[in-house]
């Protein structure tokens, strides 16, 4: 019985999900245009991203952020089965410093992102928080990518 509902709630989940990520690879297809590649590279699991990362940041970067991507996959997996009940807190700790320093490199990948397309940390704080909509925001607005930039602080009046 609790099988059974365990499988309607991933089929739920997945008709809820599924246009979303349809609108996800449409707008990686649409920015990947504007940043002179080929759209069909945005599908691509891996170097999708791997030339996401070369575009608005750092290809070297990539490695890093895909690295700690499975070192927390490993550390959460190692702290939910952990072979005695005494490495918990250590599995624990890895798992959580590794979801910190994942997201850290997450966030400034937004960022990078934004002044990609010219636009300044607001918007990259909106991509973020708001991904799917600032992305679109991205893909089928006016933004035009102008390559690799320092991330955009506020301008100051002097």
């Amino acid at each position: 019985m609790f099988a059974s509902n365990s499988y309607a709630i991933l089929i739920i989940y997945g008709i809820m999900l599924a246009p979303v990520l349809i609108v996800q690879y449409i707008a990686g297809w649409k920015i990947f245009q504007k940043m002179g590649e080929q759209g069909w590279k945005a599908l691509i699991p891996f170097y999708g991203p791997y030339i996401l990362f070369k575009r608005v940041w750092d290809k070297n970067v990539y490695w890093f952020f895909l690295v700690f991507n499975i070192l927390f996959f490993v550390t959460f997996f190692m702290m939910i089965k952990p072979e005695n009940q005494d490495d918990l807190l250590i599995w624990g700790i890895l798992c959580a410093l590794t979801f910190i320093i994942y997201y850290v490199f997450y966030i400034l990948y937004q960022l990078h992102l934004s002044s990609a397309f010219n636009h300044n940390n607001k918007f990259g704080l909106g991509l973020i928080f708001i991904h799917i909509v600032f992305i679109c925001i991205l893909a089928f607005g006016r933004a035009q990518y102008i390559g690799i930039q320092p991330i955009k602080k506020k301008n100051r009046i002097r």
